[in-house]
């Protein structure tokens, strides 16, 4: 069988990918955070703030997408990524970065559930809902490939000055603006993609009761109780904070390395990159091999053991971070197959949701993990992680109940 070709708008989206995963600035925001002045303490501080400011603006911002549409919180979005991106260049002291941070926040909010829901429901539209977990690996492996590329380029910059990385990435975010200008909204799949009131004409005419605040709420509310789907969040949510103060840690431990030093952490972070790149483009593949019950019994766990493992061989250190961008590469796209299949409306709201709790976890991890970095050796910080890992995957998917597809209603409903 011939292969099928992406539909425009999947190519569209591919590139607005592309375009908002140039991140110049990844392999040097520690080192130019401590440049600026910061502490190791200041710096995770900043970074807490960020993961408690997205939790605050989750909910409302997935309310926003569902009441006006993805492409409208995805233009919001972008626009303010690019103005936080700018005002790292003028950030002088801790206050004006938070203040900075907090603009990035929002930014991440009105981007992170409106991204999946558009995705999923411009495929449902094409008949190819099925391919969710495909199509999203794909555009993950397209972005890191670029980030791979974004980081090479980033930290040869740097050693110019460290403004540059900042600026070229904020014309890559501009340039995803201009993208995003071209692609459209794709029709609502509640009610089988029939508009307000039966309107036969699609998802333009939304059911404004259905997308009300209170309805919001209670969506969140029933997602998150329900067996089927809240404890595998939360699940999602101890690995992503893990993995997330986990970065925090790998510029600090990199440049203690005898053979690594500043300038070299552009191709540091390119390799890792690819390699997340390899592992995302096979999502799919890995979903379809291990099914995800067999997927998270297995990935996470194996790098909560890598991670306890660096703390009595601190040199593992650095195959840990390989294994945890691998890990969350694939579980990324493998999660959000199973929550988009097992939702029926208020999915903006519902993936919002999700990354709320992500936040939860990671904004006390990365307060916490920038004291440690300060006060105990980094490898001692790492195998802590690894521990906290593996009791909150224990706890959490003892209590999950995987539901087949042709249930998911249930979730939505109870």
């Amino acid at each position: 069988m011939v292969p099928r070709l992406p539909s425009r708008a999947i190519l569209r989206f591919y590139a607005f990918r592309v375009s908002q995963s140039a991140g110049f600035s990844l392999p040097i925001y520690v080192l130019f955070f401590q440049s600026r002045g910061l502490s190791l303490a200041e710096i995770g501080a900043v970074e807490a703030l960020f993961t408690v400011l997205v939790l605050v603006a989750e909910t409302p911002t997935g309310y926003l997408g569902d009441r006006f549409g993805r492409r409208a919180s995805l233009l919001a979005g972008t626009v303010l990524s690019a103005v936080g991106i700018v005002g790292f260049v003028f950030a002088r002291s801790f206050a004006s970065f938070a203040a900075v941070i907090a603009v990035r926040a929002v930014a991440e909010a009105f981007r992170s559930g409106a991204t999946d829901a558009w995705l999923y429901e411009t495929l449902a539209g094409d008949a190819e809902g099925d391919r969710f977990a495909h199509v999203s690996g794909r555009a993950s492996a397209f972005g890191l490939a670029t980030l791979a590329g974004a980081s090479l380029v980033g930290g040869a910059l740097y050693a110019l000055d460290p403004i540059y990385p900042w600026l070229l990435e904020g014309a890559a975010v501009a340039v995803g603006l201009v993208i995003l200008l071209g692609m459209d909204e794709p029709d609502r799949t509640v009610d089988g993609g029939n508009g307000a009131d039966g309107d036969p004409d699609g998802g333009d005419a939304v059911d404004e009761t259905r997308f009300s605040p209170s309805a919001t709420f209670d969506a969140v509310r029933s997602t998150l109780a329900n067996r089927a789907v809240g404890p595998l969040m939360l699940a999602v949510g101890v690995l992503a904070g893990i993995t997330n103060t986990m970065e925090f840690y790998l510029q600090p431990v990199a440049v203690a390395t005898p053979w690594l030093s500043a300038t070299e952490l552009g191709p540091l972070y390119a390799g890792l990159t690819l390699a997340s790149a390899g592992i995302a483009a096979r999502a799919g593949w890995i979903e379809a091999r291990f099914g995800v019950r067999g997927w998270f019994l297995v990935g996470p766990p194996l790098l909560g053991v890598m991670l306890v493992v660096v703390a009595v061989a601190p040199a593992l250190a650095l195959p840990a971070f390989v294994l945890g961008r691998a890990v969350r590469s694939a579980t990324t796209p493998i999660f959000g197959q199973y929550l988009n299949d097992r939702t029926d409306e208020s999915r903006a709201t519902v993936l919002s949701a999700a990354s709320t709790v992500r936040s939860l976890f990671t904004a006390p991890l990365n307060l916490v993990g920038g004291g440690l970095a300060t006060t105990y050796a980094l490898s001692t910080g790492l195998g802590g992680l690894g521990a906290l890992l593996l009791v909150g995957l224990g706890l959490t998917l003892t209590a999950w109940v995987p539901v087949e597809r042709t249930e998911r209603s249930a979730v939505a409903q109870s």
